[in-house]
């Protein structure tokens, strides 16, 4: 059995209607949910999101991930920012 993963995604639109993925943002077998966007004061698009470790289907431990963007074309490898077992 698989564990679940997974993954965010920035989207982008001109006028609200239609919509499309730009960058997603995926960390290899950590399952990101959750995701809360922010705007830094440099201009850069931060996203924080939860990032759980399973095995299998067994929930090990949790860690949130952040990940910058310039433009929401692309962004940063996630990384943790809080110990093991905590949550934003």
């Amino acid at each position: 059995m698989e564990a679940p993963t997974g993954r965010s995604a920035f989207f982008r639109s001109q006028a609200g209607a239609e919509w499309a993925s730009t960058a997603w943002i995926v960390e290899s077998g950590v399952d990101l949910r959750d995701p809360k966007l922010s705007v830094m004061p440099d201009g850069r698009l931060m996203r924080v999101a939860g990032g759980s470790l399973y095995d299998g289907h067994e929930y090990l431990t949790r860690a949130p991930r952040v990940a910058f963007s310039q433009d929401g074309n692309d962004g940063s490898a996630p990384r943790k920012v809080l110990a093991e077992d905590h949550w934003l």
